[in-house]
């Protein structure tokens, strides 16, 4: 039988979406070097005829511990410290035991630290295996690190065989004009001053559709043995010299974990010989350098719940490094050559002196601006929608670095009343703004939101429907993720549609067969003539992706009808469905 304790409550929608990680449960080789590296353990202790005590720490839907039973695994005990989470895996467990034979597991609300005091003083030094998986892209930031430490000191046996057994972090310099343009200006003449000394939080990116990616050597930066003769030795400092041929503009940082001694996880990027497959809760990390150089010495600190990188020689130095926000605008030259093409026309026709900004735009930007026209940056001033000075400020330039925020479409319809109310003499830059919808067929995008219904015969549809009744009822904020579009493969199934963000039924007709995964909203703006649309050629722009919770088959010219609803200039709820097919 299998005995659990827990103490009730209800699924929280939010707390299930978050916590369920889809893109994990959807990643086959991490289950298959877990449910490997287990099998294989406990087999080693059946065949010296010991009793298995197993210990799963953060244990989530279960799986491990699942996979220990499957193995004949006697005596299990699962830690978890999200109350949610909890529920779930109990739940789980609990529909699976007809595949188990007479084992026990046992699920322990809160972290393994607490274990001892919680459930049982007899647990210290007590179990003869411990499995674990609380990796995130940096590896120590979930704290692996001390709840590593705690369960081999206080909770492992002497030879106690810990999966995961050990792990390495790499780092390789990489140059990438693509990626460069998220952190170095390319027009900049404003000196940047971020705090030089370590680098700012790494960036977690696909690099996989890259194309003019380059890269040096790897350099191993740290190694972790989880076991007892080694707990001292995996926090510290170390300074190393990563170089490459040619420039270099940042770091891509990755791990390799050995579950055990036959089986491997790595995260290592695309363009890596270790490369292993394409995964959305693990991601390589890139940190920006500044300036871009062919040698750099970095000093690497390892904390219990950070890595922190940074340049010695920065000490003296005045360069700094930058946050990939809105500095890729910045490098957009189709769009600055927008902006300067109409502000100079508004500058001829209205002889103005000055223009004023609505919105945020980076000061580099308008100093490049101001140096094409000719208005010296004094000339240039803020403001606001609810204040608007019309006969001071004949010239508005509107900032393109909103993202698509359909939740909130009041950038939409600001535009659409600032358009209404100015005098007929005042230009706004650009002149219109406009939505489109597309739909497109991703696996990648929808396995990040939408767990399997099955792993290894092991039935998790309980968590699955769960989380499609939880995404059924999400409005506003909650519906979308915004994403750069051209870190995912997909396949376009219509064509995109102009749209106006008002309560009705719009239909969009099918381009290509297929399967409807996501549709994404996505902006364009018009300055004079030509309308400049963010795509998914454009690295800079971001879109507003909605997962279809049940996949919709389509053929070439079937109609699909998208219900929406807008309450205060607020995306409230959307509804797919082929038409005359009811509500999907």
């Amino acid at each position: 039988s299998i005995h659990t304790q827990v103490l009730f409550r209800m699924f929280d929608a939010d707390e299930i979406i978050n916590n369920c990680h889809a893109g994990m449960l959807n990643d086959k080789a991490r289950h298959q070097a877990y449910k490997s590296a287990i099998f294989n353990a406990v087999r080693l202790l059946q065949s010296k005829e010991e009793p298995v005590r197993l210990l799963d720490i953060g244990t989530g839907t279960g799986l491990l511990a699942m996979y220990a039973a499957l193995a004949g695994a006697k005596e299990i005990v699962t830690c978890e410290s999200n109350e949610t989470m909890v529920l779930i895996a109990t739940k789980i467990i609990e529909e699976n035991r007809d595949k188990f034979s007479e084992n026990c597991v046992l699920t322990v609300e809160g972290m393994s630290s607490t274990v001892l005091d919680k459930v049982k003083p007899q647990y210290r030094n007590y179990f003869n295996i411990i499995v674990s998986e609380i990796y995130d892209s940096e590896l120590v930031g979930e704290g692996c690190l001390p709840t590593y430490e705690h369960a081999l000191c206080q909770l492992a046996t002497e030879s106690c065989i810990f999966i995961p057994k050990e792990a390495t972090l790499f780092a390789q310099p990489f140059y990438s004009r693509s990626l460069a343009s998220f952190s170095i200006r390319r027009n900049a003449t404003i000196p940047i001053s971020i705090q030089p000394i370590l680098f700012p939080d790494p960036w977690e990116v696909h690099t996989g559709n890259i194309s003019d990616i380059e890269l040096g050597n790897t350099v191993a930066l740290f190694q972790w043995k989880f076991d007892k003769n080694s707990m001292g030795s995996w926090c510290g400092s170390k300074q190393y010299l990563v170089e490459k041929q040619g420039l270099c503009c940042g770091l891509l940082v990755w791990w390799e974990s050995y579950i055990d001694a036959e089986n491997i996880i790595s995260i290592a990027p695309s363009h890596h010989d270790n490369y292993q497959e394409f995964r959305d809760h693990w991601m390589p990390l890139i940190y920006f350098l500044h300036p871009e150089n062919s040698r750099f010495s970095i000093e690497v600190t390892v904390s219990s719940y950070r890595i922190a990188i940074a340049l010695p020689e920065f000490h003296q130095r005045s360069q700094s490094m930058t946050l990939p926000r809105y500095i890729g605008f910045d490098n957009c030259e189709k769009l600055r050559e927008l902006y300067i093409k109409q502000v100079r026309r508004a500058l001829q026709s209205s002889k103005a002196t000055q223009f004023s900004v609505l919105g945020q735009h980076s000061a580099d930007f308008l100093d490049v601006l101001s140096q094409m026209t000719g208005l010296p940056m004094e000339a240039v001033e803020y403001s606001d929608y609810n204040h608007i000075d019309y006969n001071r400020h004949p010239i508005m330039l509107i900032s393109c670095y909103e993202p698509t925020c359909l939740t909130s479409v009041s950038y939409y319809y600001n535009r659409k009343r600032l358009k209404a109310t100015k005098p007929p003499n005042t230009v706004l830059i650009p002149q219109e703004v406009h939505l489109y919808m597309t739909l497109i067929e991703s696996s990648q995008l929808r396995n990040k939101i939408i767990p399997p219904y099955e792993i290894d015969s092991l039935d998790i549809s309980c968590l699955t429907n769960e989380v499609k009744k939880c995404l059924r009822m999400q409005t506003g904020e909650d519906m979308f993720e915004p994403i750069h579009l051209w870190e995912y493969d997909y396949k376009t199934i219509s064509n995109r549609s102009l749209f106006s963000p008002k309560t009705g039924t719009f239909t969009l007709e099918v381009a290509n067969t297929g399967t409807v995964t996501n549709l994404v909203l996505s902006l364009g703006f018009r300055f004079g003539e030509e309308v400049l649309h963010f795509s998914d050629n454009d690295y800079f722009h971001k879109v507003d992706c909605y997962t279809v919770v049940d996949e919709i088959p389509v053929s070439v010219g079937d109609k699909i009808s998208i219900d929406l609803e807008v309450n205060d200039d607020c995306i409230e709820s959307l509804a797919i469905r082929k038409s005359q097919e009811g509500d999907l």
